[in-house]
């Protein structure tokens, strides 16, 4: 089995991220029903986004390390 290219890794995380912005919504939606704001659906869509901007980077990290020391990156 050969390792995903660049892209569909890449587009992997996009569809990760968009799927977890639509949970968040939803359960922003599900707790606080209709005195949800609009403001407040945007923090959290700023606040998520964020963390899994955070978390790619992170994993970025630690392929660099591994590619470093000389290990394959899968």
């Amino acid at each position: 089995m050969s390792r995903p290219n660049r892209i569909t890794s890449r587009m992997a995380i996009v569809l990760f991220a968009l799927a977890s912005l639509v949970a968040t919504s939803a359960s922003a939606v599900l707790v606080w029903g209709p005195t949800l704001t609009p403001l407040l659906v945007a923090a959290a869509l700023v606040v998520s986004g964020a963390l899994l901007a955070g978390l790619a980077w992170l994993r970025e990290v630690f392929r660099e390390w591994r590619w470093n020391a000389g290990h394959r990156l899968h």
